[in-house]
């Protein structure tokens, strides 16, 4: 599944954690699974019993707008209540079919409601590019993708994200490059390496953007924003590989212990307690790498409770992709399913449990927003 935060007003301000809303959202050949966990406002419910409603969006609601590449897109509305509106439309605002059928249910519980929606596949776009997502209620109105204005209007299509979310698979080794920016190694005093430096991460310390146990949450680790890659096809022992074996790309936190590590490094141990504890290597939704066009062209930044902390270029790293598999595969043959975190750029810090934090991937293929909490 794919997780799409709501964590800004719809002119692009941060909101609190505890006002984000969290969609998960799975698409198969039968249809889209949406999975809500949003605020509720208390705003007064639509008349009639639950099911299908016009206008629903005059009344508290969580919206994902998903289009094709033809332009059409559908608008899926939801609201706390069990209300429902599916929409198809054929260009901005021109509706052709409404009322569509939708399996729905909703609960509310205390502050925030969760819900659960199954539509069929033949009501979403053939093949679908692009989305945005948003929430109505209490006066209010958010998205996940900003939609600049002089009011709140949601059908913009040009401002939707890619929808390029990556099949999922079981996660195999997690491997983690150190020092691989040399002005991250500079502000740690540490001497640039002359290969890459390898350490591994248990698999069960991965997690996503949304709070999820983790050890030592008194601690106040450090961020290490880096891009990760999925590999895709196998490596042999002892072959070259360059991006052709990558089939997915996220944006991940490797959280550190950093008085640990600095003890591990002074006795001469391995990093292992420093670096792989539970919820220690934080996942964005992985991408579809041909979505993302020329590697060359990412980017990527990290903000903390709305202040920029780092910021990354590929470009800049000591090791490239082709050299870090190939050091990999000297060691291990490399499965699919494999991770690779390939580095942090300078600028690491404290981060604490309860934090926001927003991780941005730029490419030529678009721009992807991922918040979260720790």
């Amino acid at each position: 599944m794919t997780d799409i935060g709501i964590g800004h007003t719809w002119d692009g301000a941060a909101l609190p954690p505890s006002a984000h809303t969290r969609l998960r959202v799975a698409l198969d050949d039968r249809g889209l699974r949406i999975e809500v966990d949003a605020p509720f406002a208390g705003d007064p419910p639509p008349s009639g019993p639950p099911g299908s409603h016009a206008e629903l969006w005059e009344h508290e609601v969580v919206e994902l707008f998903v289009a094709g590449e033809d332009g059409r897109y559908t608008e899926i509305e939801l609201s706390p209540h069990g209300h429902h509106l599916v929409l198809q439309l054929d260009g901005v605002r021109r509706v052709v079919a409404s009322g569509l059928p939708l399996r729905f249910s909703a609960q509310i519980d205390g502050d925030r409601w969760r819900g659960v929606a199954h539509l069929d596949r033949a009501l979403l776009p053939a093949h679908p590019t692009h989305f945005n997502a948003y929430r109505i209620g209490g006066g209010r109105f958010e998205a996940h993708a900003a939609v600049p204005g002089e009011a709140p209007d949601f059908h913009q299509p040009a401002r939707f994200v890619p929808w390029a979310p990556a099949d999922p698979v079981a996660v195999g080794t997690v491997y983690c490059i150190g020092r691989n920016y040399a002005a991250h190694a500079a502000e740690l005093g540490n001497a640039v390496p002359s290969e890459p430096v390898v350490f591994l991460k248990a698999a069960a310390s991965v997690r996503g953007l949304q709070p999820a146990p983790l050890a030592f949450p008194e601690e106040r680790p450090h961020h290490e924003v880096e891009l990760v890659l999925r590999l895709g096809a196998p490596v042999g022992l002892g072959e070259t590989a360059g991006w052709e074996v990558v089939d997915a790309v996220t944006l991940g936190l490797d959280l550190t212990r950093r008085p640990v590590q600095a003890r591990c490094k002074e006795a001469g141990h391995p990093w292992t307690a420093a670096k792989s504890f539970a919820g220690s290597a934080v996942l964005g939704p992985f991408l579809r790498r041909e979505a993302l066009g020329d590697p060359a062209a990412l980017r990527f930044s990290l903000w903390v409770q709305g202040a920029l902390k780092q910021e990354g270029d590929p470009g800049l790293m000591l090791f490239d992709v082709p050299a870090i598999l190939a050091h990999l595969a000297s060691l291990n043959p490399l499965r699919s399913g494999d991770l690779v975190f390939t580095g942090t750029p300078r600028g690491v810090g404290p981060i604490a449990v309860g934090d926001a934090f927003r991780m941005q991937l730029r490419a030529a293929g678009g721009t992807w927003d991922f918040a979260g909490v720790l």
